[in-house]
């Protein structure tokens, strides 16, 4: 499968981010049981963003896509792990978008997957790490 034209060769932003979250919260799976949902954008959103994935990667663009765990409301701590391949654990959200906003400061860092967990390592210190030479 080749890139849409909208891709490929397409002037503008050249560092797509996908952030692929489980939404297994309870507090939001509390909400889909009060509001009856039966799963289904659940079911689909693994899939739309294996294709997203799939499309991009194909590409020319320097991307990347990050794994949070779990994500939960409580206060960022400002230590992470982020890496290939980390365990599943918990993160909170403020903690994932300090750790986006200086993933995207760092264009060395690209075509990558990378999964994000609590972690003891300061957030730009993590990012740091994950830099290809």
């Amino acid at each position: 499968m080749d890139p849409p034209p909208a891709i490929r060769g397409r002037a503008g932003p050249r560092r797509p981010l996908q952030q692929a979250a489980h939404d297994a919260t309870p507090h939001s799976q509390a909400l889909r049981a009060n509001r009856g949902d039966s799963g289904c954008c659940q079911r689909l959103a693994p899939v739309a963003g294996a294709v997203a994935g799939a499309v991009v990667g194909r590409s020319d663009l320097n991307w990347l896509i990050l794994r949070p765990s779990l994500l939960v409301d409580d206060p960022g701590i400002g230590t992470v792990s982020l890496g290939p391949a980390e365990f599943r654990g918990q993160i909170a959200r403020e903690d994932v978008a300090a750790t986006l906003a200086e993933l995207l400061h760092e264009p060395r860092i690209g075509r990558q997957i990378l999964e994000l967990n609590t972690g003891s390592t300061p957030i730009q210190g993590a990012v740091r790490a994950n830099v290809r030479s």
